[in-house]
């Protein structure tokens, strides 16, 4: 995000606003304190499942969203509207059956 700050627009003067998806994940947790720092109004998206373990700070707003059915997120996301969005969210499992070994390329000797 480099040295600029987002924390007031030069013509309102109003706290930007930032959704964050996948903000308990690894990089999403550095993208939320990251905003936090800028002086942003941070949103962090998450699932109900979700660890909130690095998300202590008493300045993050929660929002469970499910990105999975666009009906829902459509609901969930009624009455809300930000100025940055940064989807860092991603599938953390998968079937078993989607998944495929890749060919051993050693030789037993």
């Amino acid at each position: 995000m480099g040295n600029k700050s987002y924390l007031c627009s030069q013509n309102d003067h109003h706290m930007a606003k930032i959704l964050i998806t996948g903000a308990s994940g690894f990089i999403g947790s550095f993208i939320v304190e990251e905003a936090l720092r800028q002086g942003m109004e941070t949103w962090a998206a998450v699932r109900k499942s979700s660890s909130r373990l690095y998300l202590q700070d008493q300045r993050i707003h929660f929002i469970e969203l499910n990105l999975s059915s666009e009906e829902d997120l459509k609901k969930q996301l009624t009455g809300h509207s930000f100025d940055y969005i940064v989807h860092a969210a991603g599938v953390t499992k998968c079937l078993s059956a989607s998944i495929q070994k890749a060919p051993s390329t050693s030789s037993a000797h």
